[in-house]
């Protein structure tokens, strides 16, 4: 799998994310202004944000980036899931629905009915900003809901839904900033490619700057992004991550190949051990001469 790495600080990169969303008087109007332009591409709406709450609960950052929870009002419980995903992830819709099972079944009686327990769960929404395209198109957002598969076709679950949001598939598209997740994504995808602050991006298109006039989430967001871009402290930070993940990165593949050289030792030895002759040795293990003639010594066969 390839990695990508911002050679500067990325608007999805983990720690800037987590800082963006981290104050809760930004991270309320941030959060929701994506979620509220997210929804609106079919009609979805949300109550007031409660509570956002940086995640960082993976063990491996080159697998998934970083996951915003937030908290919401609604005509019952609204829980939204914002998730950054920067590298490729084949199981990202699983965990979707791996996270909303929990609430699917804590809120669940016994002798309740299916329609009873889908009506009981809280809303569930994962927003997942994607900086790869999750389908081969070029639609802005991809989403996701549970259908009965016989006619007539209709929603099973109506409280679970996911939006995969393919960033890339900005590029795809005729420009439209009158539209405030096409501005959202462009921002996004653009700042995060191109090594750009939001400021310049903002500078690249006037209309961005009326959105943002018009949107105080969006504006918050990018004061919040250029705010981390000039910092020395807050580029360190993202520094120092950066090299944590290259760092993790180079440790996770010496333990693969050490790994691979030790089952290839293995294999030498029992093939010695079997009387199998040098060369096959060596062209079955991929091991130099030197190290098979010294597993041979070791075994006495000198």
């Amino acid at each position: 799998m390839t990695h990508f790495y911002a050679d500067v600080m990325s608007p999805l990169a983990d720690p800037v994310i987590s800082g963006i969303f981290a104050n809760v008087e930004v991270a309320g109007k941030a959060a929701d202004s994506l979620i509220r332009n997210t929804l609106a591409t079919d009609g979805e709406i949300i109550g007031k944000i409660l509570k956002v709450t940086p995640q960082d609960n993976n063990s491996d950052p080159l697998v998934r980036g970083c996951r915003i929870d937030v908290d919401a009002e609604y005509t019952k419980k609204v829980e939204a899931l914002i998730e950054v995903q920067v590298n490729p992830d084949p199981t990202i819709l699983q965990r979707n629905l791996f996270g909303a099972s929990y609430k699917f079944v804590n809120t669940s009686r016994k002798g309740d009915s299916h329609r009873e327990m889908a009506e009981n769960m809280p809303k569930v929404i994962s927003i997942n900003l994607l900086a790869y395209k999750i389908r081969p198109n070029s639609e802005l957002v991809q989403p996701v809901k549970i259908l009965y598969t016989k006619p007539p076709q209709e929603v099973a679950i109506n409280n679970f839904m996911v939006y995969n949001i393919q960033l890339p598939a900005v590029l795809d598209m005729p420009p439209n900033f009158e539209d405030g997740l096409y501005c959202w994504c462009y921002t996004l995808y653009t700042a995060h490619t191109q090594g750009k602050t939001i400021e310049e991006v903002l500078k690249m298109h006037p209309e961005l700057k009326t959105f943002a006039r018009a949107d105080e989430g969006y504006q918050q967001f990018c004061e919040r992004f250029d705010y981390f871009s000039a910092s020395p402290t807050e580029r360190k930070k993202y520094s120092d991550w950066q090299q944590s993940m290259m760092q993790y990165a180079g440790e996770m593949q010496g333990a693969r190949d050490e790994g691979e050289r030790l089952k290839a030792l293995k294999i030498a030895t029992n093939l010695l051990t079997l009387g199998i002759p040098i060369d096959n040795i060596i062209q079955a293990t991929e091991l130099p001469l030197e190290t098979i003639l010294s597993l041979k010594a070791n075994l006495g066969g000198a």
